[in-house]
């Protein structure tokens, strides 16, 4: 967080404080609206103390100029990610921010996302002019096999969507803000009105590691499952509604164990 950094702009370190003032203040109603907000323990961490009388410093975290940022991010495309300091001193578990793509096409851009032993989340990325030994992302998408399709629901509870897809399905968050979640495979949601028209129209594909295990968490969490596991071909499935009412069938490849 660039607030934390020693020499960072005044106004945002105090409209942060401020901020973080009112969120601990505010008292138990504000619980409800806090649940899955990124670096949520950390924020409350540093809500505490901003309150308490001690002098605390949640991070050693000094100021980064742009072009060391860039020098940094440019030096992890040599190197396989993992765990590493960070430019402002933090250790923290890096991964590549996939789909991170530039729209020019002379323009090379390149993503990662670190996670902070302290709770911090840190988006990294960088653009700069294409040279002839990178690949042309954008001319690539050409190709049928390389295009990669997603899609974006509307939930109407964030919290209760995310539980279901994330804890009871097991489907990994790539990114997540106040306002929607993306999941690895090409799926989103995001707050919103559902059609209902169109939710009996739209049918979800999701590949699941174990699909007894998944179908016996829906159960024992009280949702109706809407077919038994049927076999067909290479498949294993289900049927089963999302909280919105979205169709989902959950299968898994014969061809992979537990």
């Amino acid at each position: 967080m660039a607030a934390l950094a020693v020499g960072a702009d005044t106004d945002t370190l105090a409209s942060m404080t401020c901020a973080l003032l009112c969120a601990a203040i505010a008292g138990k109603w504000l619980k409800r609206y806090a649940g899955g907000i990124q670096d949520e323990a950390f924020l409350e961490g540093v809500a505490e103390d901003l309150l308490s009388d001690e002098e605390t410093s949640h991070s050693d975290a000094g100021p980064v100029s742009r072009k060391t940022l860039t020098a940094f991010v440019e030096a992890l495309e040599k190197k396989q990610v993992g765990e590493v300091t960070l430019p402002n001193g933090l250790d923290a578990s890096i991964a590549r921010w996939p789909g991170l793509i530039s729209k020019v096409r002379s323009t090379h851009a390149v993503g990662f996302i670190a996670h902070t032993r302290d709770g911090q989340t840190y988006f990294l990325k960088s653009f700069r002019k294409q040279t002839a030994d990178q690949p042309d992302l954008l001319r690539s998408q050409a190709e049928p096999s390389e295009i990669k399709v997603g899609i974006r629901i509307a939930v109407t509870d964030l919290r209760r969507s995310r539980h279901f897809y994330h804890d009871l399905l097991g489907i990994a968050i790539s990114r997540e803000t106040l306002k929607s979640i993306n999941f690895g495979g090409g799926l989103a949601i995001g707050v919103g009105q559902p059609n209902a028209a169109g939710a009996g129209n739209v049918l979800i594909y999701i590949e699941v590691v174990d699909v007894d295990a998944c179908q016996s968490r829906l159960v024992a969490g009280g949702w109706v499952i809407e077919s038994d596991i049927i076999a067909r071909g290479d498949r294993r499935r289900f049927i089963c509604s999302d909280p919105d009412g979205y169709a989902l069938e959950l299968f898994q490849r014969s061809d992979r164990t537990v």
